[in-house]
């Protein structure tokens, strides 16, 4: 095909037919975007870009942008991605293309996934599926919910995930599509909610209904879930062999992620049948992995979480701590790219892995993160010292993990000020600015600035005045 596109380029410029010359270089884009050759593709929807422009088509200079968007999720550089389907979204909706704006928002929704804002693949889902189904686009309708389910899942919003991940499977079902990923995708949001015996019904529900065309990127995948699950419920031979599989198939793709993630279970595995030469094989080339730099990839805290066990098991306490640390690092970094502020708290609070990360390091750097307080009743009166029946007892959350991903340290701390103020409206309580000023250890003036500025977003004034 490539040849023949090429010669239909040739014969395009010789005819100085600038239409088909700029049509030419798309499919040749499609091409190598098909055989997994994404830096060719970016070449020639870069110059299908300049001739599409210098001709005023339009059609074929959205094509392009979106092309080039393709090509640079397939290359790795999920921002990039995301400003050329922008731009391709915008060229569309001048041209009023519904059908074109649509599988560009999915696109862009994808684009948000791989950059872990998945708080925005939630609002730009909800946005774009009336229009899926108006056209009724099932396929459309249906990825959108998968791409919105996985991102609920990923911050604790299981109820909302497995609502979604299963309307998703009844949208492919409808149209003789795979729906083992939704069937596997359903198990990881069992496993997250204690459900070990529906997860396993899925994992091995999902396997029995892999197509051949998902055998290299799918099976693995879930064969990955459901031998970690085996792992976890001790039935470590199964789990070796399954994972032993899996790595195999790691290898031979090159996926580096996938790879480790397998080898630092497989070390767990061996540890627990007796195989203590092997674990350490194991852990050592994780070691020297994790000090080349952490993998590319969505969720790596998966693969150091296991990392750090590996090293726990094996008495490496050193070089365990280092790797916790990191691990905490990489969970801010991803809570950075989560604009809204419940999503962000759900992230760390709901999400068994990220709980049990923030537990051991705080273990390992101990925070103070609630303070018990009395604090004065709401309807409590002002201006003489108060019973002990006109205080209610408190615990206050100053310093929860999700206010680190608030670089400003001012909208850090107002930030903080508004959970205090929630949590004691929670309980009756009104607290004074000197309260919340021994809270945060800051002045009362500071308090009073801050008050200030947040008193548009309080519906009632939250604090009592100073006697």
């Amino acid at each position: 095909a490539e040849t023949y596109l090429l010669q239909a380029l040739a014969l395009a410029r010789q005819l100085q037919d600038r239409a088909q010359e700029a049509e030419a270089h798309l499919n040749l884009g499609m091409n190598y975007t098909d055989r997994r050759m994404p830096a060719d593709a970016r070449k020639r929807y870069l110059k299908a870009l300049k001739v599409a422009r210098a001709n005023s088509d339009l059609p074929r200079e959205a094509r392009a942008l979106r092309g080039l968007g393709v090509a640079a999720r397939e290359r790795g550089a999920p921002q990039e991605s995301l400003k050329w389907l922008q731009e391709s979204l915008t060229v569309l909706q001048r041209l009023g293309n519904l059908l074109g704006e649509v599988e560009t928002q999915a696109s862009i929704i994808t684009a948000f996934y791989d950059l872990g804002a998945w708080d925005q693949v939630i609002e730009t889902a909800q946005q774009v599926l009336p229009k899926t189904e108006a056209l009724g686009y099932r396929y459309g309708t249906g990825y959108v919910r998968h791409l919105q389910g996985l991102a609920s899942y990923t911050l604790g919003q299981y109820p909302e995930a497995r609502q979604l991940l299963g309307q998703a499977r009844k949208d492919f079902e409808s149209i003789n599509a795979s729906t083992a990923f939704m069937d596997a995708a359903l198990g990881l949001v069992a496993e997250d909610e204690g459900n070990d015996d529906e997860a396993m019904r899925q994992y091995r529900f999902a396997l029995s209904g892999i197509k051949p065309s998902e055998e290299k990127y799918e099976l693995p995948v879930i064969q990955q879930d459901l031998g970690i699950l085996l792992l976890r419920l001790e039935q470590p031979l199964e789990a070796i062999s399954l994972l032993e599989e899996v790595h195999a198939t790691w290898i031979e793709q090159g996926d580096r992620l996938g790879r480790l993630r397998t080898e630092a279970h497989l070390g767990l595995a061996c540890l627990t049948v007796g195989s203590r030469a092997r674990a350490e094989a194991f852990a050592t080339n994780g070691w020297e992995e994790f000090q080349a730099g952490l993998p590319t990839g969505e969720k790596s805290q998966g693969w150091l979480w296991a990392l750090y066990r590996l090293f726990i098991a094996l008495d490496r306490q050193a070089e365990a701590d280092t790797i916790l640390r990191a691990t905490y690092a990489e969970l801010q970094r991803q809570a950075r790219a989560i604009q809204n502020v419940d999503l962000r708290q759900s992230f760390f609070a709901r999400v068994p892995l990220n709980r049990a990360i923030v537990a051991a390091y705080d273990q390992l750097h101990p925070v103070p993160r609630t303070m018990p307080v009395f604090l004065a009743r709401r309807e409590a009166p002002l201006g003489r010292t108060l019973r002990e029946d006109e205080l209610v007892p408190v615990t206050w959350t100053i310093h929860a993990p999700e206010d680190e991903a608030i670089p400003d340290k001012t909208a850090q701390r107002q930030h903080r000020l508004k959970r205090l103020l929630r949590e004691a409206e929670a309980r009756g309580a009104a607290p004074t600015d000197d309260d919340l000023a021994q809270a945060l250890n800051v002045s009362r003036r500071t308090i009073l600035r801050d008050m200030e500025i947040l008193a548009q977003e309080l519906s009632r004034p939250p604090t009592r005045k100073r006697k």
